[in-house]
């Protein structure tokens, strides 16, 4: 797995250590099995030009996929850590479906 934290995330103490926190999650979730992955964090505001307001957006690129995967995290969530797990394994989970969709795809024009 291959993770980034933007520049906004990095010069912010509290943004840091949240995106810390969850990557940590999302690894621990995926166990070895996210070698393909990228996972950029990101302010979910950032991309626009606005200041971060304690959100982050994991968004990951799965190899082979042209398509990304976006979460939004809120920092309140940092007091509700069962609540980030599950967006977190939401997350994965979108990357496994997507990876059995992509296999059935092989195997069916295989055959």
């Amino acid at each position: 797995m291959h993770i980034h934290y933007s520049e906004n995330v990095q010069a912010n103490d509290d943004l840091f250590a949240f995106a810390r926190q969850l990557n940590e999650t999302f690894e621990e979730i995926v166990q070895g099995h996210g070698d393909d992955l990228q996972v950029n964090w990101d302010g979910a505001a950032s991309h626009e030009k606005r200041k971060v307001d304690g959100e982050l957006e994991m968004k990951l690129f799965d190899a082979g996929s042209p398509q990304s995967y976006i979460t939004q995290f809120p920092l309140r969530l940092r007091e509700n850590p069962q609540a980030a797990r599950t967006l977190a394994l939401r997350a994965w989970g979108d990357i496994l479906q997507r990876r059995s969709h992509s296999l059935l795809e092989r195997l069916q024009r295989d055959d």
